[in-house]
């Protein structure tokens, strides 16, 4: 799961991300590998988190040993820094050993690396998850290429507008329904009540919440060798013209979610809205914003509204910031069991109903949303907001090699050049020599 920070150990992926290069260099498609004979007594290899180890011990204890007898089950924790399960999964290959049969990745851009060769790791679900559970995980739609789907979800970072309720009573705001009402919105809060914004456009908060929504093709996967990139689409202009005269006059912030300097203002309740992610309230509202006068800081003040949508569109489509899968192997020794174990660590309702993260799973999302609706911290019951938007990311809004890269460029592009058109331009300049760097072919 992604909560933020500038770039997260960027550099301690440098490692990884050469071996990347190297190992897809060349690379022509995403044919899966030849699985081995399938020995339903085999035993699994589980690769997690720190965060999920107790979680999936507990699960194989309690429920997979009882269904499975027989089937010896080890887990290993892996260090979760993007990259690094790409660059263990290629050396274990190429060993000939120690590939596991099921891995968390908690940076879902690597399925981009995974599915390509020569490592093409992920096993196809389809025929072999039932349809009706594959059409409970709206999120699988961003880790599949054609028709075949490589992943099940763990969360979902899908993006909605939170605002403080209470203050948009008092001053007579209502949440924007679409993005012209919501930059009419940011020039009158300039106006009104300068000092105070709506959120920040910083990083993957300003690409995929803000570009991914709005379909704007930057990553917008083809298969797992072709991507298109066209920043003079009109899906990106329109994201500039409401964002540049925001950041010009103070309505959006430049300044990463959990940069000190920007806590300050959550804490302060400077911040009165943000399109952001699912964990936003959570992890960043909630915590952060401080108010004397209540007992519970932040009590009944913040809610979720619906995505605004895009001039010209019909949808209001959702961005992601966040959200992380479950892969299994195409060559496991054991493709029942291996089936039997993704499918059943992602749809246990306890579980769900348990993580931090708005579970990616609809029927977990469900139970887990129960909570929320009782939370007094919330002006109103988001769940309805929330599972709405779970089923409308933008499909333009995809995993690619290259994504980690954007988050800089983006940032010193289209964010200190004051979001233009010419910054836009370069932006989508870097983008393409970014994407050709990681083995993919450029279309428009």
């Amino acid at each position: 799961m992604y909560l933020g920070g500038k770039l997260r150990k960027q550099i301690a992926i440098g490692a990884a991300a050469m071996l990347a290069a190297t190992v897809l260099a060349g690379c022509s498609g995403g044919s899966a590998q030849p699985a081995a004979s399938d020995d339903p007594t085999a035993p699994l290899l589980v690769w997690v988190d720190a965060e999920r180890q107790p979680v999936v011990q507990k699960f194989i204890e309690e429920k997979f040993t009882s269904s499975h007898p027989g089937i010896e089950v080890k887990v290993e924790l892996v260090d979760a820094t993007q990259g690094t399960n790409t660059a263990k999964i290629a050396l274990a290959q190429k060993a000939g050993e120690g590939v596991p049969d099921i891995v968390f990745i908690g940076s879902p851009d690597e399925i981009a690396s995974l599915s390509a060769n020569p490592i093409n790791y992920p096993l196809a679900l389809n025929g072999l998850v039932e349809q009706s559970v594959l059409d409970d995980f709206p999120s699988a739609k961003r880790c599949s290429y054609g028709d075949q789907i490589y992943c099940l979800g763990n969360d979902t970072g899908q993006t909605v507008f939170w605002y403080n309720k209470a203050l948009f009573d008092e001053w007579g705001y209502s949440a924007p329904a679409t993005f012209s009402e919501f930059k009419e919105l940011g020039v009158k809060l300039a106006q009104e009540h300068a000092g105070y914004n709506l959120g920040t456009v910083n990083g993957r908060y300003g690409t995929d919440a803000w570009l991914g929504s709005s379909g704007c093709p930057f990553i917008d996967v083809v298969d797992p060798v072709q991507v298109r990139i066209n920043l003079a689409d009109p899906k990106c202009s329109r994201v500039i013209d409401v964002m540049a005269p925001l950041l010009e006059n103070g309505a959006l912030a430049n300044l990463d979610l959990f940069d000190k300097n920007y806590t300050a203002q959550v804490a302060d309740g400077k911040v009165v809205g943000m399109i952001g992610a699912s964990w936003v309230a959570d992890f960043a509202f909630k915590p952060m914003f401080k108010d004397a006068n209540k007992e519970a800081e932040g009590s009944g003040k913040y809610a979720a509204a619906p995505m605004p949508t895009w001039d010209g569109e019909s949808t209001n489509w959702s961005g992601a910031v966040g959200g992380g899968i479950w892969v299994a192997s195409a060559s496991t020794k054991n493709k029942q069991a291996t089936v039997d174990f993704l499918v059943g660590i992602t749809t246990d309702i306890d579980i769900a109903k348990a993580q931090a993260t708005y579970p990616a799973y609809i029927p977990g999302a469900q139970a887990w949303l129960a909570d929320k609706a009782a939370d007094t911290w919330y002006a109103e019951n988001p769940s309805e907001v929330l599972l709405d938007a779970a089923n409308k990311v933008n499909p333009a809004d995809g995993y690619v090699r290259y994504q980690t890269e954007l988050l800089e460029s983006f940032n010193a592009t289209v964010i200190k050049g004051n979001a233009s058109a010419d910054s836009l331009a370069q932006f989508g300049e870097q983008a393409k020599a970014a994407a050709e760097a990681t083995g993919y072919t450029v279309v428009s």
